[in-house]
């Protein structure tokens, strides 16, 4: 009837299964091994004339075992470089996050250094405003006094000394708003 034999059993290997091609209690083809009791699909007669070859071509057509092998070694060796274990997911995770965490307390610092820098250069402006405000309030004072002393008018000196120190707040806002 068929002149194909089936092959060894793809789960035992080619050295210890016993396969056979046979027909069950109500005439059905299967192929399966005795050893591990793996069997292929069943066809019946009625449906194809040559039910028995085409099982047997189906089984056939099964991976072979050392072939699996060989493939299971290369998913075992590519889990092994890219660990999908909990337990690997948990150190990866926490590596990065210490990796996040190192970049934003460096983020942190730069911010801080930019506000102590922004602060000192803030007072520094206030400190030589102010200065500057002094020496303008003494020449004020000293032009109050010599205007008063030569012409008697202390009334236009004074307001004089009042612009004078205006302008000179004037300048210290501008140079805060300037940092």
């Amino acid at each position: 009837m068929t002149d194909i034999d089936p092959i060894h059993c793809a789960h035992c290997g080619p050295g210890n299964s016993m396969v056979e091609a046979y027909t069950d209690d109500y005439g059905y083809w299967k192929v399966g091994c005795g050893a591990c009791g793996s069997h292929s699909g069943t066809l019946h007669p009625n449906h194809k004339p040559d039910a028995k070859r085409l099982v047997i071509e189906s089984w056939n057509r099964r991976p072979d075992v050392d072939e699996l092998r060989a493939q299971l070694a290369i998913v075992i060796e590519d889990r092994a470089r890219f660990p999908d274990r909990p337990d690997g997911i948990g150190n990866m995770i926490s590596a990065h996050y210490g990796n996040l965490k190192a970049k934003a307390e460096t983020a942190e610092e730069h911010c801080r250094r930019l506000h102590l820098e922004k602060t000192v250069g803030i007072r520094e402006a206030r400190l030589s405003a102010l200065e500057e405000a002094a020496k303008v309030a003494d020449e004020a004072a000293a032009m109050r006094e010599r205007l008063y002393q030569e012409n008697g008018a202390s009334l236009n000196a004074s307001k004089a000394a009042q612009a004078l120190i205006i302008a000179a707040n004037i300048r210290a806002i501008q140079s805060e708003e300037q940092l």
